[in-house]
């Protein structure tokens, strides 16, 4: 069995339904020997190319599509809007947020906002065990969420 023909016929899609899911036309596993051939010009011309920023990581089959499906499979135009995008992930410093950004008031926050939320009221607000007394102490559901 194909990789299409496992994910088309796999009951875990979420949807209720078994056997029911298709997947999108323009994705992988679903793509038509054209597209398939644009996918593949569009990764030689990328990664053959000294100016741009290729990483395979970044770069995958997936990604390169959300580029190729935005631009209709027009190769050019999928061409000008990567290189606009790893323009301004330049330009803002995105690669560089994780190394240099600093979080002086972390451990402030987690305490009154601490990680890994794993229940909500019956609202659906998440809670933790410091943040829930505070917030039932504080706020009564004739007041609005949005004060407390």
């Amino acid at each position: 069995m194909s990789q299409a023909q496992a994910a088309t016929t796999s009951s875990g899609n979420g949807s209720g339904s078994s056997g029911s899911y298709v997947i999108p036309p323009g994705r992988l596993g679903n793509l038509t020997p054209e597209q398939q051939t644009t996918l593949d010009q569009f990764r030689t011309d990328l990664s053959s190319d000294a100016n741009f920023p290729w990483t395979p990581a970044r770069h995958d089959d997936a990604t390169l599509l959300r580029f190729l499906r935005a631009r209709k499979f027009d190769l050019v135009r999928s061409k000008e809007m990567i290189y606009a995008a790893e323009k301004w992930r330049k330009e803002f410093g995105v690669d560089d947020i994780v190394a240099n950004f600093k979080f002086e008031e972390k451990e402030e926050v987690n305490k009154y906002y601490p990680q890994f939320y794993h229940k909500t009221d019956k609202v659906g607000l998440y809670t933790s065990k410091s943040s829930a007394s505070w917030m039932w102490a504080n706020c009564t559901q004739q007041r609005p969420r949005t004060d407390c």
